[in-house]
């Protein structure tokens, strides 16, 4: 994502591992160990800011999407959540997904209902 400029262009060195407490207490009591994994954490936060020198004429906050690597803390990207043509910039809907075998029958009920407005 980095090559086609969806990202920023930054050295984030080697992936550092990451396991949460509880993917290490799955392991512990399974009886297995955890392999290490040569991919980056991304955080996807999806917040209201104010950028200063920015929009901040208002001083109201608005809808972002920020992209952060979680083993360097780099920003890797900062994006409007909003229709560059809505003067209230609301937030764009958003859909989230755990991916899990509980999660398929719900993408099929909803994917269909998700319009969106233009």
């Amino acid at each position: 994502m980095q090559a086609n400029g969806f990202y920023i262009d930054a050295d984030l060195g080697e992936p550092q591992a990451y396991y949460s407490d509880i993917e290490k207490k799955k392991a512990e009591e399974g009886g297995y160990e955890l392999s290490s994994d040569d991919r980056y954490t991304l955080y996807e936060i999806h917040a209201d800011l104010i950028i200063e020198g920015f929009d901040d004429e208002d001083g109201l906050a608005k809808p972002y999407v920020v992209t952060i690597e979680r083993g360097t803390q780099t920003v890797l990207s900062i994006r409007r959540n909003w229709n560059p043509e809505d003067p209230l910039k609301l937030k764009r809907p958003f859909l989230g997904l755990i991916p899990d075998d509980t999660a398929t029958p719900l993408v099929a009920l909803l994917l269909p209902n998700l319009g969106h407005k233009k």
